[in-house]
């Protein structure tokens, strides 16, 4: 082998580790379980963030109280993606007129999706604290 050729090593490296979710974030998480979401409004400069958030990130200060919002969000943008049972549909998401958006599925046909429309959280039967009990967001159908 010279220097200029290029040495590859095929490996797996497994880096466990353990997330501590801290008091904001398992606020947030604790409502889910609740069917609940909830945010934060930072006291500084007014930026609302869902899902709540334990510091601003506009500002970066510390934010302690968190608040319950509707259940209701707005998509933004999305994307379709394959998946081994069909294809994905990935969207931001803007939920309670947060300042921010979140990434999440949504459980629609994407040739139906209309940028700014009206999204609903579909809950997993038995809520654990995590984001994915919220299985997926779905279209308001208009009665």
């Amino acid at each position: 082998m010279t220097l200029s050729e290029e040495l590859i090593l095929h490996q797996k490296i497994n880096l466990p580790y353990r997330y501590t979710a801290g008091t904001v974030t398992e606020t947030f998480l604790e409502g889910l379980t609740e069917r609940t979401i909830r945010g934060t409004r930072c006291a500084a400069c007014g930026h609302f963030s869902v899902p709540a958030r334990p510091f601003c990130p506009v500002c970066s200060e510390h934010t302690s109280s968190t608040e319950d919002v509707e259940p209701l969000g707005h998509l933004e943008s999305w994307t379709e993606t394959p998946h081994e049972s069909g294809s994905r549909v990935f969207a931001l998401i803007r939920i309670a007129d947060a300042d921010n958006v979140a990434l999440h599925l949504v459980d629609a046909d994407p040739n139906t999706l209309e940028e700014g429309m009206a999204l609903e959280p579909q809950w997993t039967p038995d809520p654990e604290a995590e984001i994915t009990a919220i299985r997926a967001w779905r279209p308001i159908r208009e009665t």
